[in-house]
């Protein structure tokens, strides 16, 4: 399908444009975000916040004076990288939408296979959907390109259910495929779709990568942390035992 074609060449297009913007944009964030952590600790050291109430324990929390910069850096740096992808397909997104508009049109017939392959097999899963969407476009399974490609053509589909008053479901594309005559649609019933896409794939595709690195990192945030709540609970019951001893002795 040449409009695939076309696609497929522009993301490989996305993503090479953005790989040097992901680096220097993620090396800069990457290093605001370990001077900032750099600046906590030392802080943090001179207030005594790292100190604990044997020499074992103290050891692994100073550990947190390297730990807690390199982890900030990492994080400012990769949420960064991620930004300036979608700050790159948002571009081209907006920079694009006469040859989105035409693709588009082109990818009706594939709206139309696809919707027929769901009839027939009756299995109108949102799974089964996924792999028919990205059938063919030659990305690496779960990669984020294919990802890309499945969400692009899928708000394709999407703004056709939208404007044309079906389910956005897999239910709402067979009973479209089955009542419409699709193939009377041109480039301007696409009008605006490229502020629709802009919109979509920051609540689809960028939503979901955000959440997955958020989910990557929650563990590794959660270890200075844990040490942290846990120093504090011990504090406070050895408080409140010396606290009830002092009382028993001046009883």
């Amino acid at each position: 399908m040449e409009s695939a074609s076309w696609l497929i060449g522009e993301i490989t297009g996305i993503f090479g444009s953005a790989i040097w913007n992901f680096f220097t944009r993620g090396a800069l964030y990457g290093f605001l975000g370990f001077s900032l952590g750099l600046i906590l600790v030392i802080i943090a050291n001179k207030r005594k916040a790292f100190n604990r109430p044997n020499r074992v324990w103290t050891i692994i929390a100073k550990a947190n004076l390297f730990y807690i910069p390199i982890l900030l850096g990492f994080l400012f740096g990769v949420f960064a990288s991620v930004s300036s992808i979608q700050k790159t397909t948002n571009e081209w997104i907006m920079g694009s939408t006469g040859a989105i508009e035409e693709y588009a049109v082109g990818y009706i017939p594939e709206v139309e296979r696809i919707g027929q392959q769901l009839l027939e097999t009756g299995n109108q899963s949102e799974e089964l959907l996924y792999a028919k969407i990205v059938e063919g476009s030659g990305f690496s399974e779960e990669s984020y390109a294919q990802k890309f490609y499945y969400w692009f053509n899928r708000n394709i589909i999407s703004y056709l259910l939208n404007k044309l008053g079906y389910s956005n479901d897999v239910t709402g594309i067979t009973q479209m495929v089955e009542g419409e005559n699709l193939k009377q649609l041109n480039a301007g019933f696409f009008g605006g779709i490229s502020s629709n896409l802009q919109n979509n794939l920051a609540g689809n595709y960028f939503r979901a990568i955000y959440y997955s690195l958020f989910l990557f990192f929650i563990p590794f945030i959660l270890i200075p942390v844990g040490e942290g709540i846990v120093h504090y609970l011990n504090r406070r019951a050895f408080g409140a035992k010396v606290a009830s001893s002092t009382d028993s002795v001046e009883a």
